[in-house]
């Protein structure tokens, strides 16, 4: 899977024709980690041209698993992890916060009150702030068992999650970021790490990011993306080899230049509305006949961020349709709740 979607937005890592045990992955399963200096002829081409939107196959789109498989698996959990390489996910995003002792924990909202039972075990702790609680007292808490209850994508009615699985979450932890570090690492996929600076800022999160990813050197499978577009130039400036790109969910006129001459990014991380994909003439209504024609999306905007070497993904897209529309236009990657849609796609 690693070597048909290839792309040098992110790099593989480790050792040439390896294979080893890792306590994060699933029993049994190994990971499959090579060596960028033995990639197969088409691997290199793939790098070499990987700038041209006219150039890359439609085969080397990035699927990237939002939160993990949040539609299958409780979000920004290991499960949700270990669901998004079963399903054949080429990388994964999470969402980072630092406790109030200073460690990086994995987890969307900056309070832990939606994805964990903070108000049951922490009932005088409102507003439940990530910042406010310590890694042991956020670890103590139980980080999959709101999935069953909830069933936020519908997928456990549909009979996509079975009632073992359902089972099986129950007690999931709130990862550190060392932790899904190490998973990524072992699992030789990718990892896209956002950092959350909005709407409570944290003193240093960048800087303790930047270390975590430098103290593993996984430089060449981490990307860095961030609503606060400064993080971004801070990143480079920390370590110039760890990739970032700021996050849009407005239009930039002239993002090519915005984010490699502004911001100094490698990529562009656009929502779905931004791009297009939210207009008429691609989305279809009542009265307009869905198209789904790359020629329907913002395509001045697409090819030249592509062809300025810049990466192009786009978030969070979870219909097929929409999914074959960006695959047209050439974006880099698909940002999505369902990885296994994607991957159906591009098999």
């Amino acid at each position: 899977m690693i070597g048909r979607f290839f792309h040098p937005v992110w790099l593989l890592m480790a050792a040439s024709g390896m294979s080893c045990a890792s306590p994060f992955l699933p029993r049994g399963e190994k990971s499959a980690i090579r060596n960028p200096k033995s990639a197969t002829p088409s691997w290199r081409s793939a790098i070499r041209n990987w700038h041209s939107a006219l150039r890359i196959p439609h085969s080397a789109i990035l699927n990237v698993a939002h939160r993990g498989v949040r539609s299958l698996a409780p979000e920004n959990t290991l499960a949700a992890l270990r669901k998004a390489l079963q399903v054949g996910a080429d990388g994964w995003e999470v969402d980072v916060h630092p406790t109030r002792d200073g460690r990086l924990v994995v987890i969307h909202d900056d309070t832990i009150d939606r994805t964990t039972n903070a108000r049951k075990v922490f009932p005088d702790r409102k507003p439940w702030n990530v910042s406010d609680f310590t890694l042991d007292e956020i670890r103590s808490l139980d980080a999959g068992s709101w999935f069953g209850r909830d069933d936020p994508f519908g997928q456990i009615k549909a009979g996509a999650v079975s009632a073992d699985e359902v089972k099986s979450y129950v007690g999931e932890k709130v990862p550190t970021l060392d932790e899904v570090l190490r998973f990524t690492r072992e699992s030789g996929r990718l990892l896209d790490i956002e950092i959350k600076q909005m709407p409570r800022r944290y003193p240093d999160v960048v800087e303790k990011v930047a270390a975590a990813v430098t103290a593993e050197r996984m430089e060449e499978q981490i990307i860095i993306s961030c609503f606060d577009h400064t993080c971004v130039a801070r990143i480079k400036s920390l370590n110039r080899k760890i990739m970032a790109g700021p996050i849009s969910n407005d239009r930039v006129a002239d993002p090519a230049r915005y984010v490699k001459s502004v911001v100094r990014g490698d990529a562009w991380f656009a929502s779905g509305q931004v791009v297009g994909t939210g207009s008429l003439a691609f989305a279809g209504s009542n009265t307009v006949a869905a198209s789904y024609k790359a020629a329907d999306l913002n395509v001045d905007d697409l090819r030249a961020v592509r062809k300025a070497g810049i990466g192009m993904f786009v978030w969070t897209i979870n219909d097929e349709a929409t999914m074959r529309g960006l695959i047209e236009a050439g974006v880099t990657g698909i940002v999505t709740d369902f990885p296994q849609r994607l991957a159906s796609l591009s098999r």
